[in-house]
């Protein structure tokens, strides 16, 4: 991420208009509004599908009224936001490059009630618990019961564990599509882990659970945006199942 910084504090991304000062030849029109100039305030805060994410996230009421260089623009939210919220603030820009980055290379356009939760997530595990928003909150994924389409199945699946200490503990639950219990089982895995590894854990467990009872139509939803994020994206075949958070 500070290498991230850097670029962006030199204009050293290769947006369209910083590839064209290079003596690239290509339409400077950013590929996600097709209607401003991409430079790097622009793919980064002001682009309107960037921009809906800043309000979303309560960053977009300190954005300064008019800037057109980067540094100008950290400059400015330097003096209004806590230091802890500026760290957020670049995570959430350099992960909303990446997300640029996918739309235009793999022409995949992720929803942003699926995208911000899971921003949100990886965040908190790169940054790590003692770097808290003091004023800004992030949404979180909606922890109500969904029930699957008919003739198909729920398979919720959880993991708890405390970082630091061994052993942690992996669930899933398998509903019909009117919420009935179908099956339901827990395991104690021995050792450390990550929060994405217990996860993925608990994800596999169930996914064991349905084939064990046949179960081959059915939803997967974990309370972890990250690793249903990362699923989605490396899935080769949707077809197959459907990944929620």
């Amino acid at each position: 991420m500070k290498n991230f910084l850097w670029r962006v504090f030199h204009h050293w991304l290769p947006t369209k208009s910083e590839l064209t000062k290079r003596g690239m030849t290509l339409n400077t029109y950013c590929d996600l509004c097709q209607q401003h100039e991409e430079d790097v305030c622009h793919a980064l805060w002001l682009c309107p599908k960037s921009l809906k994410l800043w309000k979303v996230l309560g960053f977009s009421k300190y954005f300064p009224p008019l800037s057109y260089h980067a540094a100008d623009f950290l400059w400015w939210l330097k003096d209004l936001i806590p230091t802890n919220d500026l760290i957020w603030f670049i995570g959430y820009s350099w992960l909303v490059w990446q997300r640029r980055n996918t739309f235009m290379f793999q022409h995949k356009s992720l929803n942003d009630n699926i995208w911000l939760p899971w921003a949100h997530d990886l965040l908190e595990e790169h940054l790590g618990s003692h770097q808290k928003l003091h004023q800004i909150s992030a949404p979180k994924p909606n922890m109500s019961w969904n029930p699957p389409h008919p003739n198909s199945f729920m398979i919720n699946t959880d993991a708890s564990l405390i970082i630091g200490q061994a052993g942690y503990s992996i669930s899933a639950v398998i509903r019909d599509s009117e919420g009935s219990l179908l099956v339901a089982e827990t395991e104690f895995v021995n050792g450390y882990s990550s929060i994405l590894l217990a996860e993925a854990s608990a994800i596999l467990l169930g996914l064991r659970l349905a084939l064990s009872r046949s179960i081959l139509q059915a939803q997967v939803a974990s309370d972890n945006a990250t690793i249903i994020h990362n699923i989605q994206l490396k899935s080769s075949n949707k077809s197959e199942g459907v990944f929620s958070s």
